[in-house]
């Protein structure tokens, strides 16, 4: 006989479940959590989950919504219990939630086929894909309507599902199985015929589902299946649903990125179609998957040769796309001076010690990371031109997921466009700056702040592949930007702060009377956008400056002092967030201008003030990454002079690894406390080495053998540390004889 619940513990089960979700009662909630606890001993739990999970009718005192709650809270435990205890299922309650959970797919709320699609998705992955061998068949006939029962909640839930499936089991189902082969191979054909389907949420869905197996790594069935795929793909282009035209250049996007050359013979046509896509303006989403593909083929080597005849076409759009909707502009208008108000703490973005890397390389903005975004890596920046937030995985919830993010640190059209744009440019040169030339000189002057805006963006975008060509225009371009950096829009000075650092090469390596004129201006002008009265002017110069710094190099020297003095009032009155950037524009200066900063009147300058900042700064805090990394690079380039200040840094140092060794240790006796991170040990390891590096041996090897506890030993332990980059860092001192 089948399993069939009891009424008491059915309504006792869904009480606790319902307050379990209760945030209005904490007594309530918490009686429910530690009641649900010990249920999670009864070998029937997960039957009673499932049932409540996908049973649409309230039990007796349960009203709709309370019931809502309940159902709620039963897949998602049943999930959980699932994800981590699936092997331990008795066989019979796996058998029961098989054979009951798909009817909640159903249901009438999209929220419990959600939730109900999360679970069916997890016993497939902790089971295997052939220890449910029904239910990829099942969920199929339920989209297909093959009986001619399955209602449209029902379609709609069993392909959620199946994308989920798809999704967390990519190279699973690509698998070639004893007897069974690949079960992608099953699947695609069945999802190419969904793409018919009449209804165009499943059209929409089916199109996702195959771009699952086109991310890197492509499936190998993908791969071999390509050429009858891409037909398909190539019919809904005309689909009138704009879900489906977005998964459509989604998959445009992909094959560039991993299969280009199947597209070859079709460019014209994806071109053509892109455009229009992109120039949808009242769908941002749509037209920020259009322009996605230029951003992708314009990086592969395979198809970006064959843009050249349509360049004309290709970068108008992307340059009409980079100008502020009429949204943003409302929002942007609406800044304030705020140089003055604390940061909070979810302002700080998490720091990681990292090595020092060139910001002039990639992008059309400052480069800092490179992050994932739909399976496509997008290079990060500091606000402008391309950044993006790293999807999460499946299951995992955003810890600051109730504060509004900052639309400007999203990726977005107007990002995608100018990296498309920057891209493009550093492979044709010239003939994009002949397409681009008209278009500027109607935006740079015009009367709208957004166009002026959106004009120097696409000067920087294509300055350092277009150099050749701009270069006779940039005696009269760049004193109109430093004009900029006074306009009354905080996002123009923003913007116009890294457009000029794109061009910093070329000014700081003129002759002296080209110096003066322009380079001088330029420093100048980003040097006093550093202490502007909004933050982000502050960011962006700041990091603008530490661009200048790399380009001019040696050439800076001869500036130190009036560097120095710069950042010395940035110390004083940046925030915590900018301080960040500012440890970089210190770290970048004393890496090219280094002996300049051993000057004793710029030491006396410059030392005060990282003094008090490191003073300030607590052991614990993740602010202590940069700092320690800046103040490597400072002992470094002022060597001897750096004597009088050693010790206090040396002996901090050799606590922080102290405390940091001891907290590790007590983590491998006591798995429950939290692992110390080993970016304080990494940061504390070099600036040991650079000081002993830059003092004379007699004053090193004191410091050396009056560290306690004992350096060597310390040393020694480091280079036994599991993390290679503590291993690295622990050998490079040049140590003085004990």
């Amino acid at each position: 006989m089948a399993w069939q619940p009891q009424s008491g513990p059915l309504v006792q089960l869904s009480q606790c479940l319902r307050d379990s979700l209760s945030g209005h009662d904490i007594a309530a909630q918490k009686s429910a959590e530690q009641m649900l606890r010990q249920a999670k001993t009864s070998p029937d739990l997960n039957n009673y989950l499932t049932y409540i999970g996908v049973t649409p009718s309230p039990p007796e005192g349960f009203s709709a919504n309370t019931y809502h709650a309940a159902r709620s809270a039963a897949a998602i435990m049943l999930k959980n219990n699932v994800k981590s205890s699936y092997r331990s299922i008795p066989d019979a309650s796996k058998a029961y939630v098989k054979s009951t959970v798909l009817a909640g797919l159903q249901d009438g709320n999209a929220q419990i086929r959600n939730f109900v699609g999360n679970v069916v998705t997890e016993v497939v992955r902790q089971g295997g894909v052939l220890g449910w061998p029904q239910v990829l068949p099942q969920l199929l006939s339920m989209v297909s309507n093959e009986n001619g029962q399955s209602s449209a909640e029902a379609q709609d839930g069993a392909m959620g599902a199946l994308f989920k499936i798809c999704e967390d089991n990519k190279r699973l189902l690509d698998q070639d199985y004893p007897n069974q082969g690949r079960p992608l191979a099953y699947l695609l054909p069945k999802f190419l015929e969904i793409t018919a389907s009449p209804n165009p949420k499943l059209r929409s869905r089916a199109l996702s589902a195959i771009n699952v197996f086109f991310n890197e790594p492509i499936a190998l069935t993908a791969r071999e299946n390509v050429n009858s795929i891409l037909p398909r793909v190539v019919r809904l282009t005309t689909d009138e649903n704009e879900d489906v035209r977005r998964f459509v250049c989604r998959t445009f996007s992909l094959l560039a990125d991993g299969l280009p050359n199947v597209l070859l013979p079709h460019m014209e046509g994806i071109v053509d179609y892109t455009i229009v896509q992109q120039r949808d303006i009242q769908n941002e989403e749509l037209a920020l998957d259009a322009a996605e593909f230029f951003f992708e083929a314009s990086s592969a080597p395979a198809l970006r040769d064959a843009f050249g005849p349509y360049l004309n076409r290709i970068v108008p759009v992307l340059l009409d796309s980079m100008i502020y909707s009429e949204d943003d502009q409302l929002r942007l208008e609406g800044e304030a001076e705020d140089a003055d108000l604390e940061d909070e703490e979810k302002d700080i973005k998490p720091q990681f010690a990292t090595s020092k890397t060139s910001r002039s390389t990639t992008g059309a903005a400052p480069t800092t990371n490179s992050q994932q975004t739909n399976g496509q890596a997008k290079p990060a920046a500091n606000g402008y031109a391309y950044e993006d937030d790293e999807e999460l995985s499946e299951g995992e919830i955003e810890e600051d997921d109730d504060q509004e993010a900052d639309p400007e640190e999203e990726w977005n059209l107007r990002k995608c466009s100018a990296a498309a744009l920057d891209s493009i440019a550093s492979h044709f040169g010239g003939p994009v700056f002949n397409v681009t030339l008209p278009w500027l000189m109607e935006n740079l002057a015009h009367k709208d702040w957004q166009n002026r805006e959106a004009a120097v963006l696409a000067l920087g975008a294509i300055g350092p592949g277009c150099m050749q060509d701009i270069e006779p225009h940039l005696p009269n371009l760049v004193p109109y930007m430093l004009s900029l950096l006074s306009d009354q829009q905080p996002v123009v000075r923003q913007i116009t702060s890294w457009a000029l650092s794109r061009f910093a090469g070329w000014a700081s390596h003129l002759d002296p009377a080209g110096k003066q004129q322009y380079f001088e201006p330029m420093m100048e002008g980003i040097l006093r956008c550093m202490l502007d009265n909004n933050k982000k002017v502050q960011e962006s110069a700041a990091s603008a400056f530490a661009t200048l710094e790399e380009q001019a190099n040696t050439e800076l020297m001869p500036y130190s002092a009036v560097i120095v003095q710069q950042f010395v009032r940035c110390f004083a009155r940046y925030k915590d967030r900018n301080m960040y950037i500012l440890y970089d524009c210190v770290q970048t200066l004393a890496e090219y201008a280094g002996p300049e900063l051993a000057k004793p009147e710029l030491v006396d300058t410059l030392m005060p003030a990282l003094i008090a900042r490191w003073e300030k700064v607590q052991d614990q805090s993740r602010e202590m990454f940069p700092l320690l990394e800046c103040l490597a690079f400072v002992a470094t380039a002022l060597g001897n002079r750096f004597t009088p200040f050693a010790k206090p840094f040396f002996m901090r140092c050799i606590r922080i690894i102290q405390n940091n060794l001891e907290a590790g240790a007590s983590v491998a006796s006591q798995p429950y406390l939290d692992v110390p991170d080993k970016d304080f040990l990494v940061t504390s390891l070099d600036l040991l080495s650079s000081i002993i590096q830059a003092l004379e041996e007699p004053y090193s090897s004191e410091l050396a053998k009056s560290a306690q506890p004992n350096m060597f030993e310390m040393l020694a332990y480091c280079m036994k540390d599991g993390n290679n980059d503590v291993k690295q860092s622990a050998p490079r001192h040049s140590l003085p004889s004990a």
